[in-house]
């Protein structure tokens, strides 16, 4: 993509998130040196979705230097909603939410996916001067592998994005559970208000 639509707006929708305030945490991420990539509705706007989420999904390093960088680059935000939040949260919950001016996820792993992992399938664009790690087709179908009902319409848009490219039995297996943000009943999703 050109940056142009890095950050465009999903038709008819209005997520009451100001595209400026989504830019503005890309450049304190930046800024720090936070290692992260979005991933969720943001993500698959930027291949060409249909729908955003008001909420902003980033999948992060998990080392406790890049979690600090990440959290203090939330602090930015007009509520601090970020201090809420203890050093051990990320390590102890599969994703944790942070409510401010907007709503951020923060996950370290997404169906047994790291940022390690991730690390070859981000492709960088960039919104007024800003540059932003996006999740690859490849990397969003990867993360969407669950059975939440939330994400089939994703991976339905990717199945048909990414035929030709992956193999048609990828296509069509069955979404795991282990070691997935899916595991409700034996994790906690914890919301900071």
């Amino acid at each position: 993509m050109d940056g142009t639509d890095s950050l465009r707006e999903a038709p008819g929708q209005d997520t009451g998130v100001d595209r400026r305030d989504v830019t503005d945490l890309f450049r304190e991420l930046n800024r720090r040196e936070a290692l992260y990539v979005v991933v969720g509705s943001h993500a698959m706007l930027h291949h060409g979705g249909d729908h955003l989420l008001p909420e902003l999904k980033l999948l992060i390093d998990g080392d406790t230097e890049n979690q600090r960088k990440v959290l203090d680059a939330l602090e930015t935000l007009p509520d601090k909603a970020a201090r809420e939040l203890r050093d051990a949260d990320l390590r102890e919950y599969v994703e944790v939410r942070v409510a401010d001016s907007m709503v951020v996820d923060l996950a370290t792993s997404l169906c047994g996916i790291t940022y390690a992992d991730a690390t070859s399938q981000i492709e960088w664009d960039e919104a007024d001067g800003v540059r932003i790690p996006y999740a690859s087709l490849i990397l969003l179908w990867k993360t969407k592998q669950n059975h939440l009902e939330e994400d089939e319409p994703d991976r339905i848009s990717l199945r048909e994005k990414l035929k030709g490219i992956l193999p048609e039995e990828e296509l069509h297996s069955s979404p795991v559970t282990e070691g997935t943000s899916e595991g409700f009943l034996g994790q906690i999703w914890r919301k900071i208000f």
